[in-house]
């Protein structure tokens, strides 16, 4: 009786509490995995590297899907020696994260150094190409289709799936992203799951080798 008494109080705050407990836990796994397909990684040797980093850019993030938005593809291209990161930005303001990008640019400016960048939504970053011309050595598009546009390369990956059964469980809470986002995430585009990335990982490492060749061409 007292224990119907409880549950009956604290439902709805038991509820959305192991809900939240839950969309955190599954994030952390997602950018954390339990087994890193990549430490086993064969390496494809002499890769010519970028004298800039490649820095990667987080799209619009929600408590679906937030934590290392690019997953472990910053990390491949780590393991193969190239300067690689993802930047932080606010999760939904197109303000704050436009001033935020600015400030790192800013940055790099007064360091006199220069960045490669990528996305999935390249409009955002339109305004910066325009005023940091002497800062963005390169900006690609990463997508699906061959997608350009006259101020960025273009990376077309090929749909790649996971039979992992934590792969299905993320790509569940991405698709409750993209239905309650307005910035849509492709699985494969952010490399959901680790074999994805390496199942790309030729076009990965084919872009950023072809990037290298035209700094050295400057």
């Amino acid at each position: 009786m007292i224990l119907s008494h409880f549950l009956h109080q604290w439902f709805w705050v038991i509820i959305p509490v192991s809900a939240l407990f839950a969309l955190i836990l599954l994030n952390f796994l997602r950018a954390h995995p339990p087994i890193n397909p990549l430490r086993s990684l064969v390496l494809r040797p002499n890769c010519l590297l970028t004298q800039a980093p490649l820095v990667f850019i987080p799209g619009r993030q929600s408590l679906f899907y937030f934590l290392k938005y690019w997953n472990q593809v910053p990390e491949f291209l780590y393991e193969h020696g190239y300067m690689s990161e993802e930047w932080p930005l606010p999760w939904k303001s197109i303000e704050l994260r436009e001033q935020v990008l600015q400030a790192r640019l800013l940055e790099l400016r007064d360091q006199r150094r220069k960045v490669h960048l990528f996305t999935d939504h390249v409009e955002e970053l339109e305004p910066l190409w325009r005023d940091f011309k002497d800062v963005i050595t390169s900006i690609t598009l990463v997508s699906l289709t061959s997608e350009t546009h006259g101020y960025s390369h273009s990376l077309v990956l090929q749909k790649k799936w996971s039979l992992s059964p934590f792969f299905w469980l993320h790509k569940i809470v991405l698709n409750l992203h993209n239905r309650f986002s307005s910035s849509r995430v492709d699985a494969t585009i952010v490399g959901l799951a680790t074999s994805s990335v390496l199942q790309n990982s030729a076009a990965w490492l084919d872009h950023v080798i072809k990037l290298a060749e035209e700094e050295f061409q400057r």
